[in-house]
């Protein structure tokens, strides 16, 4: 049974400093300003969800399917009321048209492929389905922010899941990690894009033709 109004879960890596807290809280803040109407009541699929907090900020309540891969996560966002799906971005399983909403939050800077990840996200859409998603601005603030993280800090635990693609949203071509020229090359329409976190991460609203 999945209860979306359970109050009880277990603790998250996510809560346990203020930074980390804040942090998602503008992730989650951002993403809100940057959905359609109505969108609590659409189907929504979180890739990369991971413990589910993130997703939890963003819809309190209501059914959310959440993919990831590591199945320990997943265990965390059932606790949330998450409907748990095990799998890859590049890879999801679930058949084509399946979801009104996509989001993906901090996920593909950490792929190899992220062209790849998107046009299978694209796949399990819907006709004029929406994806939201956010990647870091990788300027030199954010840099040695996410030094310190994951030198000295908490963040000790991302070591070996390093930003390996720096996404720059506003790029002038996939090649160059350009995530808006990548969607558009995937025949999605951009509709808005936002920023949080001081300038440090970005987010956008693409719409996928129907």
């Amino acid at each position: 049974m999945h209860n979306s109004d359970m109050q009880e879960h277990a603790p998250s890596y996510y809560e346990s400093n203020p930074f980390s807290r804040r942090w998602r809280s503008g992730l989650a803040e951002m993403a809100r300003q940057l959905l359609p109407a109505g969108w609590e009541n659409l189907s929504l699929l979180d890739v990369g969800v991971g413990d589910g907090f993130t997703i939890r900020l963003v819809k309190p309540k209501g059914e959310v399917t959440g993919l990831d891969i590591d199945s320990s996560e997943l265990a965390a966002a059932n606790e949330r009321g998450i409907i748990p799906k095990e799998g890859s971005a590049y890879d999801i399983p679930f058949p084509d048209g399946s979801f009104d909403i996509a989001t993906c939050f901090e996920v593909l800077e950490h792929l190899d492929a992220p062209m790849r990840a998107l046009k299978e996200i694209g796949r399990v859409l819907r006709p004029k389905g929406y994806l939201v998603a956010s990647t870091p601005i990788p300027n030199l603030r954010w840099k040695v922010i996410w030094w310190f993280w994951t030198k000295l800090g908490p963040g000790k635990r991302w070591k070996n899941i390093p930003h390996v693609t720096e996404l720059h949203i506003g790029g002038k071509s996939s090649e160059d990690g350009g995530l808006l020229a990548m969607l558009k090359e995937l025949d999605f329409e951009v509709l808005g894009t936002g920023k949080c976190n001081f300038g440090m991460v970005a987010g956008l609203i693409a719409q996928k033709h129907g």
